[in-house]
């Protein structure tokens, strides 16, 4: 039933930081930029693999939302070659380190870093 991911969609409070971080800091590329039908901005960056959808907190999509962010993305992961390159470089930049990097299973190194919205960026070396 399921093929693989589309994207993963991240509701921003402030769309133009988002879009910095995941471009600039974690060295994604800008994919698309549009408005929807009810003017909502959207930009579709690519992020490794994963392809994100980044659309203001406030703003209306196709169905009814609540006025404050829903419960929900916590974090999303990436595979990596090197887990201290990417932290060091991901530091180069500007960005955030979570701790420091741990066998999450055997065999498999990760490091976490602090992404805008309180989302967590798991970068992972298997």
């Amino acid at each position: 039933m399921i093929k693989d991911h589309h994207h993963i969609h991240i509701r921003c409070q402030d769309l133009l930081l988002s879009h910095a971080f995941y471009v600039d800091i974690l060295g994604g590329r800008e994919l698309k930029h549009y408005f929807t039908k009810k003017g909502t901005e959207i930009y579709l960056v690519l992020v490794g693999d994963t392809t994100l959808a980044l659309s203001p907190q406030k703003g209306e999509l196709d169905r009814p939302l609540p006025d404050t962010q829903p419960v929900g993305l916590f974090q999303i992961a990436y595979r990596v070659e090197d887990v201290k390159q990417a932290l060091d470089e991901f530091a180069r930049r500007g960005g955030k380190i979570k701790g420091g990097i741990i066998e999450a299973t055997p065999g498999v190194w990760a490091g976490f870093v602090q992404g805008p919205d309180g989302v967590e960026i798991e970068l992972m070396q298997e």
